[in-house]
């Protein structure tokens, strides 16, 4: 699961390098892939899953010094 799991970061951040490095602006337009059916469209998350709790980046630190807190307790 180890080697799966590193093959599968490490993927992640070559395709993620590649965007940024070859997209002249990765936040317009796509770049199709099969004509008509498949396209790589440039998104940035700044939420947590699905986009929740975009622009709130407090709450992230307060859950967290919460949580921290309590495994020390």
């Amino acid at each position: 699961p180890a080697i799966i799991a590193a093959v599968v970061l490490v993927a992640d951040q070559l395709t993620k390098a590649w965007v940024l490095r070859t997209w002249s602006e990765p936040y317009s337009g796509e770049i199709p892939i099969i004509d008509g059916w498949l396209a790589f469209t440039y998104v940035q998350n700044e939420g947590i899953a699905f986009g929740l709790f975009q622009g709130m980046p407090q709450f992230f630190t307060i859950t967290s010094l919460i949580i921290v807190a309590g495994a020390i307790w």
